[in-house]
């Protein structure tokens, strides 16, 4: 991240980026007041007004077309996969904003959020999300950059309990450190990742993926074919609060365990963790204990229960 000092800033008094100023500028008027851009009264003045102007000119210039952007405004607005579903799951487990510190960077508003994914979503990671075999079902994601160790201390995202084996553990350490999340930073929120995900219980089998050729084969084939266009797979973090959500949602996702379900629709995630010392990570839904379980795999394994989750995720600025 470019430096933002005062002189990069639209408020020098702000410690948010201007693009954040921006966004949060956009979400304070709604309705008829007031009427158009040239007309409202911005407490920053002009440079508010001309940073606005030169944010809309980057979408319609650079960004997606006008029916793409609606689309992704629409899975925003959406009120069971959307933002303030979403946001309303973080409040109950943990994030709620008003016991944030101010140590902690804020929850984005939907404004911010819809900012951040409009000005880097590719024209390749749309063409994913418009694909049903890919991304069947859309929801929107936004992950705290955070350390894992509450997750590793309770067992538990608010009221879902954890299995977290020892393998996925160390994962979720290294993964700390990937985020620079321990040590001085421990316990901090650094800022929010934002993304959309594919929600459906059971994922489909992705075009051209072969399910006779291990986990780790599989993991290389989905980083060549589809890391190339930006669709990736959820870590552990990911993972862990998108279960959690299905959970308390009632429609838990990756059901392996479920007798009651047919054989397809029995199947388990295959995360986007490295492989590390022959296993890979993965995560599903234990009925009988009431849990997820994040669990470390044989790499070298042929498991056709196992999918390849589809994700599109965006650092912040």
């Amino acid at each position: 991240m470019g430096y933002e000092g005062p002189e990069r800033r639209i408020d020098p008094r702000s410690r948010l980026s201007s693009g954040k100023q921006v966004a949060r500028a956009l979400s304070r008027f709604r309705g008829d007041e007031p009427e158009d851009l040239e007309t409202a009264c911005f407490r920053e003045g002009d440079s508010m007004r001309l940073a606005i102007r030169r944010l809309f000119n980057q979408i319609e210039e650079e960004g997606l077309p006008e029916a793409d952007r609606r689309s992704i405004e629409s899975l925003l607005e959406n009120p069971e996969r959307g933002y303030k579903s979403w946001v309303t799951f973080l409040g109950k487990n943990g994030f709620a904003p008003e016991n944030l510190r101010e140590v902690d960077v804020p929850v984005p508003t939907q404004a911010e959020a819809l900012a951040l994914i409009l000005r880097k979503l590719t024209p390749s990671q749309m063409e994913e999300l418009k694909s049903p075999l890919v991304f069947s079902k859309t929801q929107f994601v936004m992950e705290p950059i955070v350390s894992s160790d509450p997750i590793l201390s309770e067992a538990k995202i608010g009221t879902t309990t954890l299995f977290v084996n020892d393998w996925s553990r160390s994962a979720l350490q290294r993964a700390d450190a990937r985020d620079n999340v321990s040590g001085v930073n421990a316990g901090k929120i650094l800022g929010w990742r934002v993304g959309i995900v594919e929600a459906a219980r059971a994922p489909n089998v992705l075009p051209g993926e072969d399910l006779e050729t291990s986990l780790e084969q599989r993991m290389v084939w989905h980083n060549e074919i589809y890391g190339a266009k930006g669709v990736i797979r959820p870590s552990l973090k990911t993972a862990a609060l998108l279960s959690a959500q299905a959970k308390q949602a009632g429609q838990p996702i990756d059901d392996l365990w479920n007798e009651s379900l047919p054989q397809a629709e029995r199947t388990w995630s295959l995360l986007g963790e490295p492989v590390h010392e022959g296993l890979v990570a993965g995560s599903s839904w234990f009925q009988l204990e009431e849990r997820v379980e994040l669990c470390g795999r044989n790499a070298s394994a042929q498991l056709a229960s196992a999918r390849l989750r589809s994700l599109v995720m965006f650092e912040p600025d």
